[in-house]
């Protein structure tokens, strides 16, 4: 119990010698034997125990320990059952039980014996701790770390419970804290194999593979036999690589224990870490026998038969190994390594996507997808994974390599040659390598490094044949053809029928110039290869070098089919096309092949050239300018791009690129023609010459040299030799477009138009949109004034080249002929842009806009012209016949001068020069001028126009006319002879005439300012004012700002008395020309016309100012002082116009008036007797003669005789304030007033046109029916005033407007309110009729004679055409034939027999009351017949039963309100007496009142009458106190 066993044994030995077989001292002795490890010497002492005592439990349980450490486990089970039949539920036995049944892998019935000692002893460490050994065999790992727990918690320190909990969390990952225990068991048994080895396997599992290493060497030391130990330390050497020492140990560990399953595993990994794939095979196979269906084992397996290249067995292991592990990431990589590897890519990336999500950060697996996505030529996708494998692992050769392959697939090969020249760095010696950087190179254009990398690859591997094709297809590009040759004939040989071997030395023969043995070898090539794209692209290039297009596009286009988005076959095609000019489809495959491949100057340089084909220079220059800057010296690139500059028109650079080109190949035909054309455009004839004579003797007959150099000579004006070459070049090419336009321009210039529109016809015929034929043909057709057909032309011309100057000019000219001046400015505003100093454009426009009118701008533009070419008559003409319309005589006169130098016997210069001097007022001078040209030209109707047009200046309108009419005979539709003579007709007071001239030359020039100006003039003389301001509108139309214009159409509008628009035309004309006499005088006049007095004044005296003693200006400035009331001011002003113009009409008119404002009659008349002498017939003056004659002999005896108690005022004209319009009557306009505080109404009666007898009628009958009589019914007279001819009536103003407003409109008035306005419409005309003296009778009683004031009180209005019965005797009135008073409708029958009388007013009185009681308006617009017939449906139908409820039924339609049916009844029956047709038969006014009056009492109306009346009683008191006599 001491552990002191050496003492125990000696002790035990002597108690043997002493007891020999005494069975107690055997069996303590064996159990002390067992405890030093002398298991033999235990097992003898206990097996002679159970001899002696053969049943004994104890003996039988130690010799159990005993057997178990001898391995003898199946004895050490015997021993302990037979105990446990002894002893059933001892736990030592139970406990030793579960230990030995645990040795044997029965580890579920080792768990049983422990939980039956548990139950015993719950808290016992060892059973604990067995237990929990026991449950990590089954894999309980969760359920032994408890009981481990609760041992280390009974037994603490325990280095056997450390080490099995530290074996435990190893098994559940927990690397730290198996670490931890198994450190303390170390500390507690340091030299114990177990912990170190346990230890060993975590620290491995923690890669901590040397701590590993050195734990597992110790542990082999104390335990070199032990399986686990020497199985770990191989697996740990071989992550450690170190192969040979692993395999020892696991050779060892494989002897002890051969078919373990784990130990092959890592065997055979081993072996295939040493290439030992047959071996690893083996092993691996031996281990799928042990354990099938293993993932790891399949897995390995399937890496080794990867491996050996066996990849269908491979994908078969990892296809069954991926069945059982899914997500296994190794399988996944190896599996689509494997694919790779058979070629499905697709496969393989996707086993590689199930990697990446499973180890996103995994470089090997990044690698392999990358290289995938490459196969797969996802580019992109792929460099981005090699991206972050090389994060991951920088220094990678496999993911250096793939990244470099996948960036020379995106022609990164900078980036590619750096990630290769790494890994060269790397594996310096490695031929793969070398051969990738040599591509790389050649795809750099660097050819020569490419060339020794691929030398150093061949040195390595002579007969490599990637290495020698490579080297013969880098030779080919450096132009070693020979040396390309020998290395493809080398590959040939090695291996014969090589397609692409083939395809290469196709090449290159081709470029020797061998075309048949080219094409014999890439026939080859077909036949080995079909449908390959490369062997047709190759092919058809060969084919395309042999001039057969046709055939060179068949294989282009099997190629494009099998390979549509290949670069070189899309350029190739394209070029091709080029040949067969399909240009456009041409453009198609370039587009396609520069969208492949930005960069690549041959595909840009033909683009260039088709895209010059297609005339889009612009494109094919940016295109040529890029392969220039690819590849500087190419002289067919240059040349193409020098024609392209020729085209847009920049010779400069064209010279520059093809000079270039020309010293690159100094005899090239192309060239030399080329550059002799553009030496034609810079005006270098002599030097396009010399190339031109150097291109006809390389090639003598050339067609296109013949017609270039027919135009140079052309330029030198060597018409007839160029025409000899034009003519050679027809009949070397009879139908050349080109050549018949050129020598249409020769012939052109040699004056044979004919000859040179039939060339240019035959040249569009055959090129219909060629600009330069139309161009020119536009230019013949002008020269043989066939000027719509030359426009014709030039609009086609310019749809196809919008922006060519020439172009541009010859348009402009045409349309100048063509008198489209607008149009023709634009075309020379486009020309100048293009050519801003050419002094052409600038001399054209500059004339164009001078017959615009803008002579600012054509100064501007002939000025620069001028500079340009300073002796050119024609921009002297030009420049000073602007000078002229800007009033610049003087300079004009001296560029006349200058060209009078350059032309003296010039007709058209003499001619100008008249012009001049017309425009300085030297009008003989310009006769004499004149003249001259006459002499020079005697039937030139220019000089006829302008020698007319300055003898009218000189007042000759008889020498002026015979002119213009020979002028006229010369030129019938001349539009500007018509126009002068129809203004010397004019002056010749032939208005007629004049305007026949004017009419046509309106036709011919339609829209001509000046014309319609003097036409207007003309119509205004004859008295047609309506058709002279529609001429003046047109002008005004044309010159918005011409003050001329604006002031005669002020005058005419005000003649029209159109006096508002007048003066906004005055106005406009007065900021114009501020100081104009004529426009001063006549807005004054148009101001006095809107009594606008002070502001007309002022013009006035602006103008008298300006022209002191102008007799308009006075007789009108005295008209307005007499209208201001400074009669004195007007008596002079007219005083004066009188001396200057003794019989003016207007000064006798304005006397007249003068007069009639101081109401002086007599001498009004006498002022009117002399107009009427002077002017018998005129209609305005008899009519004022007739009035004054009336107010003198009628009116004044009228107001004289007026009775002295007329309650009215007598106004002054000042004391009426005019306010806003009521409304209009009969004779005048109704204003709204105030005087004194009180709202008045102002009737002003007209004393003009056919209201004039009316009008003076009812200012008289007015005045004496209203001013002696005061009635509530009837409106008030308050007053009245006379200013000249304004005669008006003062008013009380009533507030709610005209009865007849209430029965039309929207309002309605209830019934209470309709009787009020019948019965004291009732009481007015029975006033009238009753108790007036004489009797009134009102003669025109209707709604809008009805007022009604703020209570709905009725007013009777309008007295003009009442009529007094004088005498008592006196009932009826006879009227006049000649009007008859009234209104339609409610007009009495007896008035159509000129008979009236109180009973008339009854009548209308009855149609009054039968309107208000129906509610119906009863009119149609006034229409009589409508209201006779609802009158007489009145009368008929009241007979009818129920009549009356008819005619009420339209009264309720309408809505009365309080609507009484008997009251209505009532008022009926009296309307059917009122309107009885015999007026005998009619009742009295009086009598009406009656019947009415019961109404007034029922209704309590007699109240309401009383509160209408004080207002007016007060009113008749104010006015009562101020009224005065007339």
């Amino acid at each position: 119990m001491l552990d002191d066993y050496h003492g125990a044994l000696k002790d035990l030995n002597k108690a043997n010698v002493l007891e020999p077989n005494y069975a107690f001292t055997l069996s303590v002795r064996g159990e002390v034997k067992r405890m030093l490890d002398d298991y033999q010497g235990a097992l003898e002492d206990l097996d002679k125990a159970d001899v002696i005592k053969p049943n004994d439990a104890f003996t039988l349980r130690s010799r159990r320990n005993v057997k178990r450490m001898l391995d003898d486990y199946c004895g050490a089970l015997e021993d302990l059952d037979k105990a446990d039949v002894l002893e059933p539920n001892d736990t030592l036995t139970l406990r030793n039980h579960g230990q030995v049944k645990r040795m044997l892998d029965d580890y579920r019935g080792a768990l049983e014996d422990p939980d039956k000692a548990n139950v015993l002893e719950p808290n016992d460490a060892f059973t604990s701790r067995s237990r929990g050994n026991v449950k990590r065999m089954l894999g309980d790992y969760r359920g032994a770390l408890e009981d481990l727990d609760k041992a280390d918690v009974l037994e603490p320190n325990h280095a056997f419970t450390l080490t099995v909990r530290g074996a435990t969390k190893r098994m559940l990952d927990d690397y730290r804290g198996a670490l931890e225990d198994l450190d303390k068991a170390n500390v507690l048994e340091p030299n114990h194999a177990f912990p170190l080895s346990v230890r060993g396997k975590v620290k491995s599992m923690l890669h901590d593979y040397q701590g590993a290493l050195e734990d597992l060497d110790k542990a082999h030391v104390l335990d070199p036999n032990n399986v686990f130990i020497l199985s770990v330390r191989g697996d740990v050497k071989r992550k450690l690589d170190d192969y040979c020492g692993a395999l020892e140990d696991l050779d060892k560990a494989n002897v002890l224990k051969p078919n373990n399953v784990f130990i092959l595993c890592l065997h055979g990994d081993v072996k295939r870490k040493l290439d030992d794939c047959r071996g690893a095979l083996e092993d691996l196979d031996k281990v799928n026998v042990l354990k099938p269906n293993h993932a790891f084992i399949l897995m390995s397996r399937g890496e080794v038969k990867r491996m050996l290249h066996d990849y269908q067995g491979a994908l078969e292991d990892l296809d069954n190994a991926h069945v059982l592990e899914p997500n296994d990431a190794f399988t996944l990589q190896t599996r689509g390594d494997v694919k790779k590897m058979l070629g499905d890519y697709q496969g393989a990336l996707e086993d590689l996507d199930e990697v990446h999500v499973l180890e996103p950060n995994h470089a090997f697996t990044l690698s392999v997808r990358g290289d995938l996505k490459r196969m797969l030529e996802d580019y992109q996708g792929a460099l981005q994974d090699l991206d972050k494998a090389n994060v991951l692992e920088p220094n990678d050769a496999f993911t250096l390599m793939s990244r470099g392959k996948v960036k020379r697939m995106l022609d990164d090969y900078q980036g590619a040659l750096e990630d290769l020249d790494k890994v060269h760095v790397l594996e310096p010696n490695n031929a793969y390598t070398l051969r990738n950087c040599g591509n790389v190179k050649k795809m750099l254009d660097d050819y020569r490094g490419a060339l020794e990398d691929l030398d150093k690859a061949h040195v390595l591997e002579p007969n490599d044949v990637h290495t020698l094709r490579n080297c013969g297809d880098v030779k080919r590009i450096l132009n070693d053809y020979r040396g390309a040759l020998q290395d493809l004939d080398k590959v040939d040989v090695l291996e014969p029928n090589n397609a692409f071997t083939l395809r290469v030395r196709g090449i290159v023969k081709s470029e020797l110039d061998d075309y048949q043995g080219a094409l014999a070898d890439l026939d080859k090539a077909d036949v080995l290869e079909p449908n390959n794209g490369t062997t047709l692209t190759v092919r058809g290039n060969v084919k395309r070098m042999s001039e057969d297009y046709q055939g060179a596009l068949e294989d282009l286009d099997k190629a494009h089919v099998l390979k549509p988005n290949n670069e070189a076959t899309l350029t190739i095609r394209g070029n091709v096309k080029r040949m067969l000019e399909d240009y456009q489809g041409a453009l198609e495959d370039l587009d396609e092949a520069h969208v492949l491949k930005p960069n690549h100057a041959f595909t840009l340089m033909v683009r260039g050239n088709v895209k010059w084909m297609l005339e889009d220079y612009q494109g094919a220059l940016e295109d040529l300018d890029k392969a220039h800057v690819l590849k500087p010296n190419h002289a067919f690139t240059l040349m193409v791009r020098g024609n392209v500059k020729w085209m847009l028109e920049d010779y400069q650079g064209a010279l520059e690129d093809l000079d270039k080109a020309h010293v690159l190949e100094p005899n090239d035909v192309h060239t030399l023609r080329n550059r002799g054309d553009v030496k034609r455009m810079l005006n270098d004839y002599r030097g396009a010459l010399q190339d031109l004579d150097k291109a006809d003797v390389l090639e003598p007959n050339n067609a296109f040299t013949l017609r270039v150099r027919g135009i140079v000579k052309n330029g030198l004006d060597d018409y007839q030799r160029a025409l000899e070459d034009l003519d050679k070049a027809d009949v070397l090419e009879p139908n050349n477009g080109a050549t018949l336009t050129v020598r249409g321009n020769v012939k052109r210039m040699l004056e044979d138009y004919q000859g040179a529109l039939e060339d240019l016809d035959k040249a569009h015929v055959l090129e219909p949109n060629n600009a330069f034929t139309l161009r020119n043909r536009g230019n013949v057709k002008k020269m043989l004034d066939d000027y719509r057909g030359a426009l014709e032309d030039l609009d086609k011309a310019h749809v196809l080249q919008p922006n060519h100057a020439f172009t541009l000019q010859i348009r402009g000219d045409v349309k100048v002929l063509l008198g489209d001046y607008q149009g023709a400015l634009q075309e020379f505003d486009k020309a100048h842009v293009l050519e801003p100093n050419d002094a052409f454009t600038l001399q054209h426009r500059g004339n164009v806009k001078m017959m615009l009118g803008d002579y600012q701008g054509a100064l501007e533009d002939l000025d620069k012209a001028h500079v340009l070419e300073p002796n050119h008559a024609f921009i002297l003409m030009c420049r000073g016949k602007v000078k002229m319309m800007l009033e610049d005589y003087q300079g004009a006169l001296e560029d006349f001068n200058k060209i009078h130098v350059l032309q003296a016997n010039d007709a058209f210069t003499l001619r100008t020069h008249g012009d001049v001097k017309v425009l300085l007022g030297d009008y003989q001078g310009a006769l004499e001028d004149l003249d001259k040209a006459h002499v020079l030209e005697p039937n030139d109707a220019f000089t006829l126009q302008h020698r007319g047009n300055v003898k009218m200046m000189l007042g000759d309108y008889q020498g002026a006319l015979e002119d213009l009419d020979k002028a006229h005979v010369l030129e019938p539709n001349h539009a500007f002879t018509l126009m002068s003579r129809g203004k010397v007709k004019r002056m010749l007071d032939d208005y007629q005439g004049a305007l026949e001239d004017l009419d046509k030359a309106d036709v011919l020039q339609p829209n001509h300012a000046f014309t319609l100006q003097i036409r207007g003039d003309v119509k205004v003389l004859l008295g047609d004012y309506q058709g002279a301001l529609q001429e003046l509108d047109k002008v005004h139309v044309l010159e918005p700002n011409d003050a001329r214009t604006l002031r005669n159409r002020g005058d005419v509008k005000k003649i029209s008395g159109d006096y508002r628009g007048a003066l906004q035309d005055l106005d406009k004309a007065d900021v114009l020309e501020p100081n104009d006499v004529f426009i001063l005088r006549t807005r004054g006049d148009v101001k006095r016309m809107l009594n606008d007095y002070r502001e007309a004044l002022q013009d006035l005296d602006k103008a008298d100012v300006l022209e002191p003693n102008n007799a308009f200006t006075l007789r009108v400035r005295g008209a307005i002082k007499r209208n201001l009331d400074d009669y004195e001011g007007a008596l002079e002003d007219l005083d004066k116009a009188n001396f200057l113009e003794p019989n003016d009409a207007f000064t006798l008119t304005v006397y007249a008036h003068m007069n009639l404002s101081a109401n002086k009659y007599q001498a009004a008349l006498e002022a009117i007797e002399k107009l009427h002498f002077l002017q018998p017939n005129d209609g305005f003056i008899l009519q004022d003669r007739k009035w004054l004659k009336w107010m003198f002999d009628e009116y004044q005896p009228i107001i004289q005789s007026l009775p002295c108690n007329l309650n009215i005022q007598s106004f002054t004209y000042d004391e009426l304030n005019f306010g806003p319009s009521l409304g209009r009557g009969a004779y005048g306009e109704v204003y709204q007033s105030c005087w004194k505080g009180i709202t008045i109404a102002i009737k002003v009666l007209e004393w003009s046109g056919e209201h004039n007898e009316g009008a003076k009628k009812s200012f008289v009958s007015e005045m004496n029916t209203l001013g002696s009589i005061r009635h509530t019914n009837l409106v008030r007279l308050l007053g009245y005033c006379i200013k000249g001819l304004k005669h008006m009536l003062v008013y009380e103003y009533i507030s709610n407007s005209s009865l007849d407003k209430w029965l039309d409109g929207d309002k309605r008035l209830d019934w209470d309110k309709r009787i009020c306005i019948i019965i004291g419409v009732a009481q007015g005309l029975a006033h009238l009729h009753h108790k007036c003296d004489p009797t009134i009778v009102h003669l025109d009683i209707k709604p809008g004679n009805i007022l009604l004031d703020k209570d709905y009180t009725p007013k009777l209005v309008d007295f003009g055409l009442a009529k007094v019965l004088h005498g008592k005797d006196e009932n009826v009135i006879a009227l006049a034939s000649t009007s008859r008073p009234g209104t339609s409708g409610y007009m009495a029958p007896e008035i159509c027999s000129n008979q009236a009388s109180t009973k008339s007013d009854v009548y209308s009185f009855g149609v009054l009351l039968i309107q208000l009681v129906n509610g119906s308006p009863l009119t149609l617009d006034g229409n009589e017949i409508h209201i006779r017939k609802f009158i007489q449906w009145v009368r008929e139908v009241q007979e009818e039963e129920d009549g009356f409820q008819q005619i009420f039924d339209v009264a309720m339609n309408n809505s009365i309100v309080g609507f009484d049916r008997n009251e209505a009844k009532s008022f009926l029956q009296i309307s059917l007496q009122c309107i009885k047709e015999d007026p005998n038969q009619r009742p009295e006014m009086q009598e009406v009142l009656q019947r009415l009056e019961r109404f007034n009492k029922k209704k309590g109306l007699q109240y309401i009458a009383t509160l209408i009346q004080e207002p007016f009683n007060a009113l008749l008191k104010r006015f009562g106190s101020t009224s005065k006599r007339m």
